[in-house]
């Protein structure tokens, strides 16, 4: 079994990869350049139906509810200023020229190292094959002499045992494969995901691979990359100026895409990363959480900052973001990196629930029970955490505004819900246009798909609730990335209650 595959020259021409051979640079852009000539009627049409909402919202109650259940609206009031940023992000991150990839830099006399890095806990062989070979095909594709890149395969210690034939076979084509051993431990006793990216840490420390001409691009196993991507990266890491050390870009989700509820919510996903990519960039942060993907960090500064995180391991990527913006800038450590990621999204509203109570609990309880973490970042993480939690109240005041007219507590109210719910809106109807060049066609009706993405909605707001009251496993619920959790083999994979040697996470 290794534990550490030598590096192997790139074979990347050889391999081939249907699945993503359509995610160009030319495409990526017509969507970028798309967007950003609708944002000015985006602005208009907001407006316009922001009054209209308002004025309903006005309406007479006549049924006489009893006086005081117009208080649910006050669930009104979280999310505004938060949706109000996502929409101000959109405005500002969309425009094209902070996204379009033009002609790519010229020659550096300074060579620059991508490690782009699946950390995987190795049980859907298929899913990372995919995203392996989309690696290799691409980066054969863009290769240019003063960028070197490898791609990185660490994956926990049953998950290889289980596929050591197809794994094996992976490092014969190029890939850089290393294996977590079960008993391995960090000083801290880091857990989770994070104790696997120390173990990835430890591996280019005995490499020598440290250094500011290194960068790490992280990859969930679902993390497809496109030509697009690629030349993103190798515009940031030839670009970026020095007090720069990371960069973060927007999410496709059309792998696997069938049109179910739990995948329509996640298209609101790359529309909502406007956001994302606006506040990590200033010191207050309110979305207060971070990609552990499609993200790229410099591997000097990585190492300063590690990955032995300690008790508690949750959230390491927006841990690690933090922590990096802490030191190196608030304003300054990230930049925009160019280009899509492509992922798949739950495939049942049972996985979407069980992925949002993760987040939910993970997030939430790292930041506030951690003693190195500021005061400012917890409180915006408990206002992060109340505007989620007001997202079901608030659509159930919205319903019965529309349907009886239920006062709204302040007048004031319902002006400017009118333009978050429009706001709402939109994050659908973009995040929708961002994608569909990319979606595979389906049977689906028009109407269905409305509903799908009502559904969608209305299970991540039901979501944090569930997180409060559901179970407690140990672990982190496992969310299979293939169809009905079955992987290769017909084996079915464990959903609810792993054990920790078995799934490791």
């Amino acid at each position: 079994m290794p534990v550490a595959q030598a590096v192997l020259p790139r074979t990347g021409d050889s391999v081939g990869a249907p699945e993503v051979e359509g995610f160009t640079v030319a495409r990526y852009n017509s969507v970028c350049r798309r967007i950003n000539r609708r944002r000015k009627w985006d602005v208009i049409g907001i407006l316009i139906i922001g009054a209209i909402t308002a004025s309903l919202f006005f309406r007479p109650s006549f049924l006489g509810w009893p006086q005081g259940i117009q208080w649910i609206t006050i669930a009104w009031l979280p999310g505004i200023p938060y949706i109000l940023l996502l929409f101000f992000g959109y405005a500002v991150v969309a425009h094209d020229k902070m996204l379009i990839l033009g002609d790519p830099p010229p020659l550096s006399d300074r060579r620059r190292r991508v490690l782009f890095t699946l950390v995987t806990l190795g049980v859907e062989i298929d899913v990372v094959e995919r995203t392996v070979r989309s690696v290799l095909y691409w980066t054969a594709r863009c290769a240019r002499p003063d960028v070197e890149t490898q791609m990185w395969l660490v994956v926990e210690e049953p998950g290889y045992r289980q596929w050591a034939t197809r794994y094996d076979s992976l490092a014969a084509s190029g890939v850089n494969l290393f294996v977590v051993p079960k008993d391995y431990r960090t000083p801290k006793g880091t857990t989770h995901k994070a104790r696997a990216l120390q173990f990835t840490q430890d591996m280019r420390h005995s490499l020598g691979l440290e250094d500011a001409d290194t960068w790490v691009y992280h990859q969930d196993e679902e993390t497809a990359v496109g030509e697009d991507t690629v030349r993103g990266i190798q515009e940031l890491v030839l670009t970026a100026q020095e007090q720069t050390v990371g960069g973060a870009g927007l999410i496709a989700h059309p792998l696997d895409w069938d049109g179910r509820a739990s995948q329509i919510r996640d298209l609101t996903h790359t529309f909502h990363d406007f956001q994302v990519l606006y506040t990590v960039r200033h010191r207050y942060n309110l979305t207060s959480w971070f990609h552990g993907s499609h993200l790229i960090v410099r591997a000097d500064a990585e190492a300063a900052i590690g990955w032995d995180l300690g008790h508690p391991s949750f959230s390491e990527d927006s841990l690690m973001a933090f922590f990096l913006r802490q030191r190196y800038g608030w304003d300054t450590a990230f930049d925009i990196l160019k280009g899509f990621a492509y992922e798949s999204s739950p495939f049942s509203l049972r996985d979407q629930l069980k992925q949002r109570k993760r987040w939910f609990r993970s997030h939430f309880n790292c930041f506030l029970r951690r003693k190195d973490v500021t005061t400012t970042r917890k409180v915006l993480t408990v206002y992060s955490t109340v505007t989620w939690l007001s997202a079901l109240p608030s659509f159930t005041g919205m319903v019965l505004s529309f349907t009886i007219g239920l006062h709204s507590t302040f007048p004031v109210f319902g002006a400017v819900t009118g333009v978050a719910w429009s706001t709402t809106v939109l994050m659908y109807i973009r995040g929708f246009d961002m994608n569909r060049d990319y979606l595979p066609t389906t049977d689906i009706s028009r109407p269905r798909l409305v509903v799908n993405g009502l559904i969608g909605s209305l299970t991540d707001a039901v979501a944090p609730w569930y997180a409060l009251f559901a179970g407690k496993t140990g672990v982190h619920d496992f969310i299979s990335k293939t169809s009905n959790g079955v992987v290769p083999g017909g084996l079915k994979l464990k959903r609810s209650r792993p054990e920790r040697h078995e799934i490791g996470w």
